[in-house]
């Protein structure tokens, strides 16, 4: 069975969701008169949902995308030129930090597709949950790498260090309605 091209999964969505289509086009401020036919850009309006108005659409423009990945490559060649060691020291701070960036998502946190998961810092979104498993990997690794055998004991204790940040991602509010 030959896929259908995809022009032809447009037009089904289209026909499809016509409705919907030119009651968002009727509801739209950005037209003073509702066209006779909805366009493809009303079309898309529709498929990307409510949640592309809220300031995290991938339609962004190119420019800054070129920009965040010269700052991510910038952002990689600097974390291969740090030495990790470094980090244990200040392991139980950096873990500390987590639990608080953690809890202040559940206080403070923005709302965006559908869940209260982001903070914005300096008007940018920070996931702090995504943040949290690279520190929960670096206060591991520094917790686990006091002995030279790793017993039930200390597996059990690392557990129980990962268990708080844990539950505060699994419970961050999830706004999305389930049917």
């Amino acid at each position: 069975m030959q896929a259908a091209p995809i022009g032809v999964d447009i037009m089904r969505f289209y026909r499809a969701n016509l409705g919907a289509i030119r009651a968002q086009e009727a509801r739209d401020h950005r037209f003073a008169v509702a066209p006779a036919r909805p366009s493809a850009a009303a079309a898309h309006r529709h498929a990307r949902g409510a949640w592309a108005d809220d300031g995290f659409s991938a339609n962004a423009d190119w420019g800054r995308q070129v920009v965040w990945v010269i700052l991510g490559a910038c952002a990689y060649a600097a974390a291969s030129a740090f030495d990790y060691r470094r980090l244990r020291p200040i392991a139980l701070a950096l873990y500390a930090g987590m639990l608080l960036l953690l809890l202040a998502v559940h206080l403070v946190g923005h709302t965006a597709l559908g869940a209260r998961r982001w903070l914005s810092v300096a008007g940018f979104p920070l996931e702090p949950s995504e943040l949290s498993k690279l520190l929960l990997v670096v206060v591991l690794a520094a917790y686990l790498s006091r002995s030279d055998r790793v017993s039930w004991r200390t597996f059990g204790a690392a557990l129980l260090l990962a268990a708080p940040p844990l539950c505060l991602v699994l419970t961050q509010p999830d706004l999305v309605p389930r049917s």
